[in-house]
């Protein structure tokens, strides 16, 4: 009983240290800001993305088919309604930076064991990493995947004291598996960095052994807990399946392949290679340098960290038989980055002390570059697509047949890209990656829902249907059939 109380007290003393302790508020409204200034284009710009428009046009949560309770039940909280989403952007945003700055906060705080400036700076690749800005993109789901992200992070706050931590970081993942469950990566990442740290600090194998044990039990259980008592079985155009053990070898390396190729078609002739290559040089070199034991068996652990975070840094998505893959699925990536910069600033050579925070600071400036032409991206696009949209919305009422019900089909032959999306794109490919081409959610913006059968099969998939009508312009094709299913044939635009 004494045992329960004294950890009790000490998660309690420990949650209020953190947002009590002096000069708090001063580095909280520091890295905010530097936040808000990354996503100042992206709030400004006020575009919809994907399910935005679905969610704004039906007002349905829909976050009950992919077991996300807690985001189900925030929403309801957060837009003060039990029945319907509204938009209320930039809210979801601003409470999104709130909580990117706790997680870049706590990470600066468990790596460094100390607050600075320059370590929150070079944390930001946390919340501004190339993937997360699709998670900001979404105007409903941002503030929880933020939180899904930020969860496990916070209870590596508690990893002083085991029981503590095991009871914490369980509720935490419950948090991160009912929200947005790519942010289980996070934890995986921080658990990496723990067990290297504590090895460069010299602590005895048998303690070591004792903290892979808990952080591997507290990450179990935490899904076992949702496997067996949360989790509902999903199996349409993603699923929860598992690969069997006679599967798992070739499944998972088809996965971490697949992840591979995402991470170099994500990063290839872009700035951020030399920046990571020069601040993995320094974290390895400061892990030596700082390391309280062998230099070499230093040089080893430091290099098993980074070989196990680039392979584990998808999560537990790797052991998923079918999934997709989306920029939004890879916040492991943003929290091993911001381990490596962060951690970087330990290195301290005379004459060279400059280099990493130089570089955190490049690192910086680039990623805000890359959320502002992210945005501004986005923003072209939507403008253009609308534009070309509209145009064929004009033949489409002169064809459709009054007062009965049709069926609607769109063909979207290039996607209509916006010439300066593309052009963006080719900077920074992550642009390319997003869903920001995808003009399916017009179909909402419209409200062509209401006379299309979206899940069942519907008057466009029958066979055997005869042409009546056609419009045609160097733009785009509609056809109408004698079932009164209607085609939006759109011509992608040459250069």
């Amino acid at each position: 009983m004494n045992l329960i109380l004294k950890n009790i007290i000490f998660i309690k003393f420990t949650f209020l240290h953190f947002f009590k302790q002096k000069d708090f508020l001063k580095y909280f409204f520091f890295i905010y800001t530097v936040y808000f200034l990354g996503y100042f284009a992206l709030m400004i710009n006020n575009i919809n993305y994907s399910d935005d428009y679905y969610r704004s046009a039906t007002g349905q949560f829909d976050f009950f088919l992919f077991s996300r309770y807690m985001s189900e039940y925030l929403s309801k909280f957060i837009y003060l309604s039990e029945h319907r989403n509204v938009l209320a952007s930039p809210l979801t945003h601003l409470l999104s930076i709130g909580l990117l700055s706790i997680g870049s906060m706590v990470l600066v705080k468990v790596i460094l064991k100390k607050y600075s400036k320059l370590g929150l700076i070079a944390s930001v690749i946390l919340g501004l990493s190339p993937y997360f800005l699709e998670n900001m993109s979404y105007k409903f789901d941002s503030i929880f995947m933020t939180i899904a992200l930020v969860a496990p992070i916070f209870s590596f706050l508690f990893l002083r004291r085991k029981l503590a931590f095991i009871f914490v970081s369980i509720l935490c993942m419950q948090l991160t598996l009912t929200t947005y469950q790519a942010g289980n990566s996070a934890f995986l990442m921080l658990s990496l960095f723990a067990v290297l740290d504590g090895i460069l600090a010299g602590r005895k194998p048998s303690q070591t052994l004792k903290l892979i044990g808990v952080l591997i039990f507290s990450y179990v259980c935490a899904f076992l807990i949702y496997r067996f008592f949360v989790m509902q079985t999903v199996d349409n155009y993603t699923s929860n399946e598992i690969f069997s053990l006679g599967q798992a070898y070739e499944g998972i390396k088809g996965n971490l392949e697949r992840v591979y190729e995402y991470y170099r078609f994500t990063f290839r002739k872009t700035v951020f290679v030399s920046i990571f290559i020069a601040g993995v040089l320094m974290f390895f070199l400061a892990a030596v340098k700082t390391a309280k034991i062998n230099k070499i068996l230093a040089a080893i652990f430091t290099i098993c960290f980074i070989v196990l975070g680039l392979l584990l840094s998808y999560g537990a998505y790797l052991i998923l038989v079918k999934q997709l893959f989306f920029s939004r699925m890879f916040m492991g990536a943003g929290v091993f980055l911001a381990i490596i910069f962060i951690f970087s600033l330990k290195f301290e050579v005379k004459f060279l002390s400059f280099l990493p925070k130089l570089v955190a600071c490049v690192l910086a400036y680039s990623l805000i570059v890359q959320s502002y032409a992210y945005a501004n991206a986005m923003k072209e696009q939507a403008q253009y697509a609308r534009y070309r949209v509209e145009l064929a919305l004009q033949d489409f009422n002169k064809i459709v047949p009054a007062g009965e019900k049709f069926g609607f089909n769109s063909i979207f032959g290039a996607d209509l890209r916006s010439p300066a999306a593309v052009t963006a794109a080719k900077t920074f490919p992550i642009i390319a990656q997003s869903d920001i081409f995808n003009i399916n959610w017009l179909y909402w913006a419209y409200d062509l829902h209401k006379w299309h059968e979206v899940w069942a099969p519907g008057l466009c998939m029958q066979e055997g249907k005869k042409e009546v009508k056609r419009i045609q312009t160097p733009l785009h094709t509609l056809i109408r059939y004698d079932n009164n299913c209607v085609s939006i044939i759109f011509t992608p635009l040459q250069g």
